[in-house]
């Protein structure tokens, strides 16, 4: 079934050889896939990958959706209606909390609805400048000897093992600090550290007697333009420090940072659907005071889930997910 469904993928998605090697070789597997056959031929697939998500004090059991795909002769035939309504009632009898997905277009938010996905990850974009003079540094010392040092993810990853060993505990320490995020486990870590290597991005460790501090993940330069994906810091000078480190390594001006949102203004991302509401009312009642419950009996799916992940409030983040 694997080479199917990889050759499903190249038809449907423009991806690089690279990645689809990363993705069949390190997050592919055929028990999280659903498919379609018509003659014997996979037509249509998507894949259900594990996750976990923190919420309210805990960890919960998430599935994510992607790979969602049907080749082009047989689109308009109702396969992934039936593959998502599928991937509902898989989830449901896995145990799984709630479903998440990350719409490959804005169009696609719409189409998701129908299957009763609301909104419920965003994401703030923050712009930082290049500094006009150089600021006070916090006193970091890395095992380099430089108080700011650059991880290379060589392309045969034989890259220090020790580096990665020491930053993933800092990396889930810091989602575990937020609450409703999606959390990578350190194998999905790997992958995501290997895919920044795929696409010429960087990753940018700030250390403090021998230990990090700050992380940063950038993406690729494109026409003079960077992005930081995700940034962690022990405080703000760090993250400046971070920050400037960069621009002035790539002789830029100013940089737009990807951050968890905030209510001023957010750029809608992810989507999901609430699958055990039972348990995830229980949590929410555990952690709010009883002059916060709410009457969730008539809430449509879509507002209980909005609900439950105070999307009211901007709280759920997610990112780094390889979409």
């Amino acid at each position: 079934m694997k080479q199917q469904i990889i050759d499903l993928w190249k038809i449907s998605f423009g991806d690089t050889d690279d990645f689809i090697r990363l993705w069949f070789d390190r997050v592919y597997k055929d028990e999280q896939t659903l498919v379609i056959r018509q003659n014997g031929k996979i037509v249509s697939a998507l894949q259900i990958l594990p996750y976990e998500m923190t919420y309210c004090g805990t960890t919960i059991p998430i599935g994510y959706i992607c790979g969602v795909c049907t080749l082009p002769s047989e689109r308009g035939k109702g396969y992934m209606n039936h593959l998502m309504h599928r991937s509902i009632e898989e989830m449901q009898n896995c145990g799984y909390a709630l479903a998440v997905l990350i719409p490959a277009t804005p169009q696609l938010f719409n189409l998701y609805r129908r299957f009763e996905f609301a909104n419920a990850f965003d994401y703030s974009i923050e712009e930082m400048q290049r500094a006009k003079h150089p600021t006070t540094q916090f006193p970091l010392h890395g095992e380099s000897g430089k108080a700011i040092q650059k991880i290379e993810i060589q392309r045969t990853l034989s890259y220090d093992n020790h580096v990665l060993d020491a930053i993933y505990p800092y990396y889930h320490a810091k989602q575990r600090e937020r609450d409703c995020t999606v959390i990578h486990s350190v194998c999905q870590f790997e992958t995501i550290c290997r895919d920044r290597l795929l696409g010429e991005c960087e990753i940018w460790v700030a250390w403090a007697n021998k230990q990090p501090v700050g992380l940063a993940f950038t993406d690729q330069i494109n026409h003079n333009k960077l992005s930081i994906r995700e940034i962690m810091y022990d405080n703000p000078e760090i993250k400046n420090q971070l920050v400037q480190s960069i621009l002035n390594r790539h002789n830029l001006h100013n940089t737009k940072l990807r951050i968890p949102p905030t209510l001023s203004h957010s750029v809608p991302y992810g989507m999901a659907r609430i699958i055990n509401q039972a348990q995830m009312i229980d949590l929410y009642h555990s952690f709010h005071s009883r002059s916060k419950f709410l009457d969730f009996n008539n809430m449509d799916v879509p507002s209980l889930t909005q609900t439950i992940l105070h999307y009211d409030q901007r709280q759920a983040c997610m990112n780094l997910m390889l979409d």
